[in-house]
């Protein structure tokens, strides 16, 4: 069978055919892949932490960079809406058209829950008050009890447990000092003088 009757033959052509297609594929495939994974193409993260959205969005378009705002969390010391986390961090390599997803400060203040420290020592209270996130002052108080918190201000008006304030909130604890508890001591006890006669005999 010479090479004439071989590409006259109706079933060697289409599988003939069929090779061609399937390498014209493989090799489209191939080619496209390499176009939108951007193969061998990449570029060095920029540095978007401590500026807003808006400021940050030229830095990431010259890159090449997309972005996208997954979510925001509260930090006092930091300005409302400015990014706080990045990711991929900066100064990392990365293709072109990779998502860069960004956290931002809340732009509203967190509020927090006023725990009850009354009948606690001053150290207990002004641990549990900064944990939450207060800022604690001490007010010394006339009381029988010393160490132990009486009450909570903020200002010059007693709070109460379950009331919310804003994250940094400034209170004052009043702290008994325990001189009425030394003034009831320092009385000296009133004893009967046995040498007085009872008048009630006579």
């Amino acid at each position: 069978m010479n090479l004439k009757t071989i590409l006259f033959n109706i079933y060697i052509r289409n599988i003939l055919i069929a090779i061609l297609v399937l390498i014209l594929l493989v090799i489209f495939i191939f080619l496209w892949l390499n176009v939108y994974t951007n193969h061998g193409k990449t570029v060095t993260v920029p540095n978007v932490k401590g500026v807003t959205v808006e400021q940050a969005i030229p830095s990431l378009k010259s890159k090449g960079l997309r972005y996208e705002v997954v979510d925001s969390i509260y930090m006092k010391n930091q300005k409302p809406g400015v990014i706080c986390e990045q990711l991929p961090q900066a100064e990392s390599t990365v293709k072109l058209n990779r998502t860069i997803y960004l956290t931002i400060n809340s732009f509203s203040s967190r509020q927090i829950e006023l725990p009850d420290v009354r009948d606690l020592s001053q150290r207990q209270a002004e641990g549990m008050l900064e944990k939450a996130g207060f800022t604690v002052s001490v007010e010394l108080v006339e009381s029988e009890f010393k160490d132990l918190v009486l009450r909570v201000k903020k200002g010059n008006t007693v709070v109460y447990p379950g009331t919310k304030f804003i994250d940094g909130t400034k209170l004052t604890l009043e702290v008994g000092n325990g001189a009425l508890g030394n003034l009831s001591d320092s009385i000296p006890p009133i004893s009967v003088d046995d040498s007085i006669p009872d008048e009630s005999w006579f």
